[in-house]
């Protein structure tokens, strides 16, 4: 059975917490394969599905280059089928494969993708109890798989709060990354190489913001505390242009109702849709964008008609005249 949803940056991934928890190590590639492969999962899917996307379509979502395309997604796709997904239970713990296959089609330019079904518990929305939603724009635009994985922590901490504090054991930590004992000895190359390049890239990149703070004993890190927070001011500019976005695919019509709901909803101001089509279309967006941006200094909202429709009326004589 295939999955029919399109790729899109916007759709949400589902993880259980237990997997955002969970022991595992992938490559950068390998980790986007994982989300994208997730983000395919329907709300009401009761079983994983097979699915399929195209290697164009694949390789713009990642921004893999042309150049050796195919045996970057070859090999991580060869590395992904042999790791496992290592889970703490109450009795002990439980080994997972990733992924029941993979699959491609050569001369169709296809991959075809099926997740294990033991992990349906994990990645179906119906059988998650316990769940995170992930951001998957926020997560492909992070170029280090420790980057994603502190990005998941962040994100499950952050449910249905603004604020969070998660104390993690530094021995856990490396557990959950799959970082072997001889990769990182010590501590200083640790923090270098892992928690501040993904401290660096999440609050550039990302919808959450973290700080850190170590915690020793005997003079040794033991325990690191992660203070977290919304990334509001990324988030606000994200919500901003995806606005735009849609108001460019509106009607003009649509548009003119869009401006007369703004208009009411934030000076009290009611002007007529019909009255505000009669502008020249830019004209419209730009007064929109304009209250936006907190452009306008309107001192009092007892004038607001007079005005925005002064407003209207000025920007439609500027579009009219570039003509």
């Amino acid at each position: 059975m295939i999955n029919e949803r399109k790729l899109s940056k916007n759709l949400p991934v589902v993880k259980n917490d237990n997997l955002i928890y969970a022991r595992y190590n992938s490559t950068q590639t390998g980790m986007k394969i994982i989300y994208i492969a997730a983000s395919k999962i329907k709300s009401d899917d009761m079983a994983l599905k097979e699915f399929f996307f195209s290697v164009k379509e694949f390789c713009e979502m990642l921004e893999i280059k042309n150049t050796g395309k195919y045996d970057k997604l070859k090999k991580a796709c060869e590395s992904l089928i042999q790791s496992y997904v290592h889970i703490e239970t109450e009795k002990g713990w439980k080994l997972y494969p990733w992924f029941h296959h993979i699959e491609y089609l050569e001369h169709e330019g296809i991959f075809k993708v099926q997740f294990h079904e033991y992990l349906a518990p994990y990645l179906l929305y119906v059988k998650n109890n316990i769940y995170t939603k992930i951001s998957l724009h926020s997560v492909l635009s992070l170029n280090s798989q420790y980057s994603m994985r502190f990005y998941e922590i962040c994100s499950q901490s952050l449910k249905y709060k603004n604020t969070a504090e998660k104390i993690i054991e530094l021995k856990e930590l490396k557990l959950m990354f799959g970082i072997d004992k001889d990769e990182y000895p010590k501590y200083g190359n640790f923090k270098q190489k892992v928690l501040l390049q993904a401290q660096k890239e999440i609050n550039e990149k990302a919808d959450v913001y973290f700080e850190f703070e170590e915690y020793k004993e005997a003079r040794k890190v033991v325990e690191i505390k992660f203070s977290i927070r919304r990334n509001n001011q990324k988030q606000e500019k994200e919500e901003l242009l995806e606005k735009y976005q849609r108001q460019m695919k509106m009607t003009k019509e649509e548009l003119s109702e869009e401006l007369q709901r703004t208009l009411l909803e934030k000076y009290d101001c009611f002007i007529a849709s019909d009255y505000i089509y009669c502008f020249h279309r830019n004209a419209i967006q730009a007064t929109i964008d304009g209250i936006s941006e907190n452009e306008f200094n309107l001192r009092d909202k007892n004038k607001a008609i007079v005005f925005f429709k002064r407003v209207l009326e000025n920007k439609h004589t500027k579009y009219n005249s570039e003509k």
